[in-house]
């Protein structure tokens, strides 16, 4: 099976000299369609960079990344939540899940009609005309997770979804990510802190200073 991405002793570092911080060293993984990760390790660990990288959102300063079979063109092709509130403020719940349709060249309509879908699909349809700041924390990372599911990604990466929710609406959440992605056949991974919501995921990455034991 083609991989979805491909990490070959991968580094990220930061700045030069005595002041260079090394993010992530000597990463070598791979995420094949279908597979569901959990990355788990303590804060600073390099978890973020490793999703950005993997996003295609960073480069690398060593070693390689590809997305086989996305063709080595990630754009448009991977969704990502990040940690803590991404919605666009001035747009309403079904305008923030349409916009990244709108900007990859859908028309409006059509781009409407498919945010709306998504939102029907993670049970907050009833929210379509709610600004962000009229969401409860759980409501924003449903829509979110809608967003997500419009474009239909063959990756979706998760940077702590769940870090501002109480345990109830966490789990929920991750649920709703695995639901999704198997939907779509999509590769997940979802660095959390949690125990709870890595136990959620069928499979275990876990960072530490820099480097990944998968």
């Amino acid at each position: 099976m083609t991989e979805v991405v491909r990490c070959r002793d991968v580094a990220r570092t930061y700045g030069r000299g005595v002041e260079a911080v090394v993010a992530v060293h000597g990463i070598t993984c791979a995420l094949r369609p279908g597979d569901q990760v959990a990355i788990t390790g303590p804060s600073g660990s390099g978890k973020t960079t490793l999703l950005h990288l993997l996003a295609g959102l960073d480069r690398p300063t060593a070693g390689t990344i590809g997305w086989p079979a996305l063709d080595d063109r990630p754009r448009g092709r991977i969704g990502v939540i990040f940690q803590g509130p991404s919605l666009l403020a001035p747009l309403d719940a079904a305008e923030n899940v349409a916009l990244p349709l709108v900007i990859a060249g859908r028309p409006d309509g059509e781009a409407r009609r498919e945010a709306l879908r998504a939102l029907n699909t993670v049970g907050v349809a009833a929210l379509a005309a709610k600004l962000p700041q009229q969401l409860s924390g759980g409501q924003a990372q449903r829509v979110a997770v809608a967003r997500v599911l419009a474009g239909s990604p063959s990756l979706i990466i998760a940077d702590e979804p769940t870090g501002q929710l109480d345990s109830a609406l966490a789990l929920h959440v991750v649920e709703l990510l695995t639901d999704v992605a198997g939907r779509l056949g999509a590769a997940l991974v979802v660095a959390t802190h949690d125990p709870l919501v890595a136990e959620l995921l069928p499979l275990r990455w876990e960072m530490r200073d820099g480097a990944l034991a998968c």
